[in-house]
């Protein structure tokens, strides 16, 4: 090895380390453990608050129920992905016939993470989401 080989090896390991912890960190935060990604469910309700934030948006509808109505929240992507999809900040609004796709929460509350949401009449709001990336597959449960 030449002297030049060697003075690169601590640029080169500070790079695998970076780029190891940052890829970790990202798959971390976009854990879809809360959500049952291999069911999809569909609700038609009115649109009751909108929040446009980051990390996440939120959009909560109320749907007619036999007893009343029920609260529905999904969690949303970022701002800024929600404008490279089309949404803006008066995509919808309080009172807004809507229906939406989404995956549900795995703990059966009235909520999950949504897909895509059209208005009263039928027209796609933005972009639908791209599928999440595959999960790992779990180890076996030992005995």
């Amino acid at each position: 090895m030449s002297r030049g080989d060697l003075s690169r090896r601590p640029i080169i390991l500070i790079f695998i380390c970076v780029l190891f912890f940052g890829v970790r960190r990202a798959d971390s935060h976009h854990a879809f453990g809360f959500y049952d990604m291999k069911k999809t469910s569909e609700i038609h309700g009115t649109v009751t608050k909108y929040e446009w934030s980051n990390p996440h948006s939120w959009l909560f509808v109320t749907v007619p129920a036999e007893d009343g109505t029920t609260e529905y929240g999904f969690e949303m992507v970022s701002v800024g992905e929600l404008l490279r999809r089309g949404w803006a900040k008066n995509s919808v609004k309080p009172g807004d016939p809507i229906q939406v796709r989404f995956h549900p929460l795995r703990d059966g509350r009235h909520g999950g993470l949504l897909l895509s949401a059209s208005h009263g009449d039928g027209k796609l709001i933005g972009k639908p989401l791209p599928p999440p990336p595959p999960q790992a597959p779990q180890p076996p449960a030992s005995s």
